[in-house]
C-alpha cells in the first residue's frame, strides 16, 4: 500500500484501500502456487498499514490462517473508520 498525503487531524490514508488491497492480494494468491499460510500471512501483513498489522499481532490469539487475517484486518479498519466518523 502507498501512503497518501495526510490531512491535518486525520489518520493516515493508504492507496489502494484495504478492501481493494485485500481483493488484489486474494487474486494474486489464486494465480500463484504459494499455499503456505505463514508465507501468505507474511506477505499480506507486510502490505497493510503498520498500525493495522501491529493491532492484529497484539491480539491475545493471533490469526493463523490468511482468511482470518483478511477478516481481522477489515474488521479493525471498519472499526477505526466508524470511530473517525463519530469523532468528527
Amino acid at each position: 500500500m502507498i501512503k497518501k498525503p495526510r490531512k491535518d487531524g486525520q489518520r493516515d490514508e493508504y492507496s489502494p484501500s484495504l478492501t481493494e488491497y485485500t481483493s488484489l492480494f486474494q487474486n494474486n494468491v489464486a494465480m500463484s502456487t504459494i499455499d503456505d499460510e505463514n508465507v501468505l500471512i507474511g506477505y499480506y501483513s507486510a502490505g497493510i498499514p503498520p498500525s493495522l498489522m501491529h493491532r492484529i499481532m497484539s491480539m491475545n490469539t493471533i490469526p493463523t490462517t490468511i482468511s482470518a487475517w483478511y477478516k481481522k484486518a477489515i474488521h479493525f479498519q471498519t472499526q477505526w473508520d466508524r470511530a473517525d466518523e463519530i469523532a468528527r
